[in-house]
């Protein structure tokens, strides 16, 4: 049971890492959900202003 805990600090760390991964995983899918967005809102204004659209 010596070795208990170094194992224990390795787990910690491994779940820091992953944690920090799933962060900036996540953070890059917000942000590419956020110009989707934006590139929507930016085609309906386009199509709303068009000639010979029903608005």
């Amino acid at each position: 049971m010596t070795g208990q805990p170094q194992d224990q600090a390795d787990s910690v760390a491994e779940l820091h890492r992953q944690a920090a991964a799933d962060y900036v995983t996540g953070q890059l899918a917000r942000a590419g959900m956020d110009r989707a967005d934006a590139l929507r809102r930016e085609m309906w204004a386009k199509s709303a202003t068009s000639p010979g659209t029903d608005s």
